[in-house]
């Protein structure tokens, strides 16, 4: 719950019970007297229910890859990786909904593949002092999941925003064919002579 809306229902409730001690009011006028704070309290629950099913600006967690000089940009994501291929790839920023860079709380970034014996997540070799260029390494055909979850939420409690990639190692593939093994130049035949009779 809000705080503004709990400080309210105590003052409301305050109000009430000073106003109830204070005058000396019969049946009739303290019939209206509940009833107007029934109304008054009845609308702010109302109103709080309300903001709590309001749609919140969802912050949201790009992904960008590096594969084949082709850059892919999404929120959830899919890639397909040979065992004898690397994956380099940044997290960009957490944003939300407009599009502008949203803060997380400090310390609660976490990263996990759901199964490591497929693929994990490393350091870019290419780029050793880069933290934020990682790579993805194949280990062993199949499917996981790289995960990343992080509180959005600076203030107490708790509100995840979550990156879901889906990665699919497979067996390194032909990608051409190798040189011609040429042996030595000869001599061409002579085309045989047609049986004459």
């Amino acid at each position: 719950m809000r705080i503004k809306f709990i400080i309210h229902m105590i003052i409301y409730m305050a109000v009430l019970i000073i106003v109830l001690l204070t005058i000396k009011a019969r049946f009739f006028t303290l019939c209206v007297i509940w009833t107007l704070f029934a109304y008054i309290i009845i609308k702010e629950i109302i109103d709080e229910w309300r903001h709590a099913r309001r749609p919140k600006k969802l912050a949201h967690w790009p992904v960008i890859f590096y594969f084949h000089h082709l850059k892919i940009k999404g929120d959830n994501m899919e890639f397909q990786l040979h065992m004898d291929e690397v994956l380099p790839f940044r997290l960009g920023k957490p944003i939300n909904s407009d599009g502008e860079e949203a803060p997380i709380e400090a310390g609660s970034l976490k990263k996990v593949v759901t199964d490591e014996g497929i693929f994990t997540v490393e350091q870019d070799d290419e780029q050793p002092d880069d933290p934020e260029a990682l790579m993805f390494v194949p280990h062993a055909e199949g499917t996981a999941d790289f995960n990343v979850e992080a509180d959005a939420d600076l203030g107490e409690g708790v509100e995840t925003i979550r990156l879901t990639v889906k990665g699919t190692v497979i067996a390194a593939g032909a990608v051409g064919f190798a040189p011609l093994q040429l042996g030595q130049p000869r001599k061409k035949k002579a085309p045989l002579a047609d049986n004459q009779g």
